[in-house]
């Protein structure tokens, strides 16, 4: 009696375990973003078993699980989103994911303003101490002074190393 019971609990289990094997399924199908570009290397993972599988470079995923199970795709630019295994086709397992929003900290600018505030007064102070001390070559010499201008006969802004030393010079006084 006692064998018996244990032979029919042992050819329950191996019929249970056989009908757990029929469930499986191949599921496969392709991961894109919302532009329809396919998600490289997102993530697949199976919520009963844990099982994780990643998408190729044409966003192509494979994984062997029961029909109904719950995976959630993973990755880093795209939303997370929750799907089912079915029968179907690859081609006919079509995923769009939107892309994902980070939100970025505020950066305070106050203090960069108000540096560039400084620096820009230090340079009109400067211009206007150079066109006072007279550095600039003359326009009436027919000798162009805009920097920027590329004739050959534009000397520029000539200032030596002697002139800007007076410059500090008369600026302790």
């Amino acid at each position: 009696m006692r064998l018996t019971l244990s032979i029919l609990l042992l050819f329950s289990v191996i019929i249970s375990f056989a009908q757990e094997e029929d469930k499986t399924i191949t599921f496969s199908g392709y991961v894109f973003s919302e532009d329809s570009l396919p998600a490289e290397n997102a993530h697949l993972i199976n919520y009963r078993t844990t099982k994780i599988v990643t998408t190729d470079s044409t966003g192509r995923f494979t994984i062997f699980l029961n029909e109904g199970d719950s995976l959630m795709i993973n990755h880093m630019s795209l939303q997370a989103k929750v799907i089912y295994a079915n029968k179907n086709k690859a081609t006919q397992n079509d995923y769009y994911i939107p892309y994902r929003s980070y939100q970025l900290n505020l950066v305070g600018t106050e203090a960069y303003r108000r540096d560039y505030q400084n620096f820009n007064n230090n340079i009109v102070k400067l211009n206007r101490e150079i066109r006072q001390i007279s550095y600039l070559t003359p326009k009436d010499k027919g000798i162009d002074t805009n920097p920027y201008n590329p004739k050959p006969t534009n000397l520029g802004l000539t200032i030596g190393l002697s002139d800007i030393i007076q410059l500090f010079r008369r600026k302790k006084k």
